[in-house]
């Protein structure tokens, strides 16, 4: 379960950076490209679960509800930082993953 832990320290990180993004230009920068990384193992995990017959049903599909917040919450961010929508130093309700 190595893609689980990796995507749980992905996402936690990013979340770490969104709190100090503010501040620091290039650690919203960073927050992305960590929150690319938790969809990308979330995928991987959601790839290995569902190609192995070691899971049942509901463990699937909370894996695959996993890799779909992940993959919400990197659209949002990408909508809200790179196509510039926010207001002065604060950001939408969006943002407020």
């Amino acid at each position: 379960m190595l893609p689980l832990i990796d995507a749980e320290r992905a996402w936690a990180y990013a979340m770490q950076l969104k709190s100090e993004a503010n501040t620091e230009l290039r650690k919203r920068f960073h927050m992305m490209s960590r929150l690319r990384k938790a969809v990308q193992h979330a995928s991987t995990l959601d790839r290995l679960c569902n190609d192995s017959g070691l899971f049942d049903a509901r463990t699937k599909l909370e894996v695959e509800v996993g890799r779909l917040f992940t993959l919400q919450a990197d659209f949002i961010v990408v909508i809200v930082l790179e196509q510039g929508i926010c207001y002065g130093n604060t950001f939408p309700l969006a943002w407020q993953l």
